[in-house]
């Protein structure tokens, strides 16, 4: 049995989307030991992920990695790939991946991880052997992971 982090009296039936804390009820959800806690947790993992963003900032510059901005716009000069993006079938699916990732009414998943898990359970059914396996999205993706890769 869990034991509800808020009040420590009762087992834990629910869990907190935003610092994943387990709490019994409504009241210990509501409670302001239970947002004092969120804040905590929150600032934590802002502090934790600064950090992350400052070493892997510094780890880029030692490696000579391109940013995101570079990596899209070298995907966007190749013709093959600015093909494809212009194809309907490809902006449908990728439409369709980015509203998985950022509609939590869609997936009621409300925190970042469980919609990710949804979006690529839906890209592994569009690509090959998957449920719904486009060919021109298969194409689509390999290109791509070819132009990422070299």
């Amino acid at each position: 049995m869990v034991v509800c982090e808020v009040c420590h009296r009762e087992e834990a039936k629910y869990k907190c989307p935003k610092c994943n804390a387990r709490y019994c009820s409504l009241q210990c959800f509501i409670s302001p030991r239970h947002k004092e806690n969120d804040q905590k947790i929150l600032q934590r993992k802002n502090e934790g992920k600064n950090t992350d963003e400052h070493q892997e900032t510094n780890d880029n510059d030692s490696l000579d990695i391109p940013k995101k901005d570079e990596l899209v716009g070298n995907l966007l000069k190749n013709e093959k790939f600015a093909a494809y993006m212009k194809e309907p079938v490809v902006q449908f699916y990728i439409l369709t991946l980015n509203e998985i990732l950022h509609n939590i009414s869609l997936t009621n998943e409300y925190n970042r991880e469980g919609r990710l898990e949804v979006a690529n359970k839906k890209l592994a059914n569009l690509r090959s052997k998957g449920l719904e396996y486009n060919e021109l999205f298969e194409e689509f993706c390999e290109c791509a992971l070819d132009l990422l890769g070299s």
